[in-house]
Formats: structure tokens, C-alpha cells, sequence
């Protein structure tokens, strides 16, 4: 292959970026009837082909690299990774220029703004087999929206029952607007 025209992430280091096939094609493993270990096949940009010459099950697996905070599995310590198609990760070739032994370093949190895309390199849903959308409904995505806390605002009008500055509704809530030690009365 001509590596003199391209340019993408890793080219003259082992680093990589790829994304996780589909579990189809690496369902053994998945569900734990053959393979061992936390391992993933991942499509490597700029390394396999964005079509299907090479096919996704003929992809060689990636190992994963946990977190100090995860565990080995010594004693009970674990936690188990949270990866699934179409997850977008990067990592490192540990054989060299061979580029036969990948390991996962870190996955890319998705965002409300990713679509999915049926295509190697595209984000899949991440509800397969088993997993079915629940409390989240049909959440794909990793971030949250800012903390929001409530406000005492004035009544919406300036009638004598209504209270109209911050002050005067804390105070009609039953609370002193002077700080004091057991200052919340006991409920009712």
C-alpha cells in the first residue's frame, strides 16, 4: 500500500483510531461461549478498508486496557468495560510495525449530535441482542446537560397574598431569611 498520499491519526506512530464492529461478527466473544479476556474486533482507520474486502469477521480482536480503578479481578476487584458497536476508540499496536496485536486504550464518549450510519466507520446503535432502551428511553449518548438547581422567584403578580421578592417567599415558605442553626421547622 502507498502511504505517501495519505494522512490520518497513528501513521508514523502505533497509535490507532478505530471503531467497534458490529457484534454479529464477533458474537462467540461476546457472549462468552469462546475467546477469553475483554476483547473487541475494531476496524482501524487508515489501516483496513472502509468496504468489506477484508470481512468484519476476519478482523483480528483488540485486547482492552482497563483503568487502575477497574480492577484486575483479584479478590473480586473488577469492573467490566463498557464498550459496544460502533463505540469509537483509540489505542496502540503492541507488536510494533507488524500491527497485529492491538489494545484498546480509551473509548470517545458519544454525543447527542452523532448519527448513526451504517457503514464500518459509522456509529451503530448501541441496543443489540439483549440490551433494550429502558429509563434512559433511547439514549446513544455520553453527555449531560448543566446542573440545574431551582430559584425562588417574586409571584407572578402584587397582590398582599403573593409574595414578591426572594426574601418575602422564603419567608412565606415557613423559613427565616437569617441564617440560623436548626432554622427549618420540623414537617407537619
Amino acid at each position: 500500500m502507498d502511504l505517501s498520499n495519505l494522512n490520518f491519526y497513528g501513521l508514523s506512530t502505533h497509535e490507532w483510531i478505530g471503531v467497534i464492529l458490529p457484534l454479529e461478527s464477533q458474537k462467540e466473544q461476546s457472549s462468552g461461549s469462546v475467546g477469553w479476556g475483554w476483547r473487541y474486533k475494531v476496524a482501524i482507520m487508515g489501516y483496513h478498508p472502509n468496504d468489506q474486502t477484508l470481512k468484519d469477521d476476519e478482523v483480528t480482536y483488540a485486547l482492552v486496557a482497563l483503568g487502575v480503578s477497574d480492577g484486575s479481578g483479584a479478590a473480586g476487584r473488577q469492573r467490566t468495560p463498557r464498550l459496544i458497536q460502533g463505540d469509537v476508540v483509540l489505542g496502540k499496536f503492541l507488536d510494533g510495525d507488524k500491527k497485529q496485536v492491538p489494545l484498546i486504550t480509551n473509548v470517545l464518549g458519544r454525543t447527542s449530535e452523532t448519527k448513526l450510519i451504517n457503514a464500518r466507520f459509522g456509529a451503530k446503535t448501541g441496543f443489540v441482542g439483549g440490551l433494550k432502551p429502558g429509563v434512559t428511553e433511547n439514549q446513544e449518548f455520553a453527555e449531560n446537560d448543566n446542573v440545574s438547581t431551582p430559584q425562588v422567584k417574586p409571584a407572578s403578580n402584587n397582590t398582599a397574598q403573593n409574595a414578591t421578592t426572594p426574601t418575602a417567599a422564603i419567608n412565606k415558605m415557613g423559613l427565616s431569611d437569617t441564617p440560623q442553626v436548626g432554622g427549618i421547622p420540623k414537617p407537619q
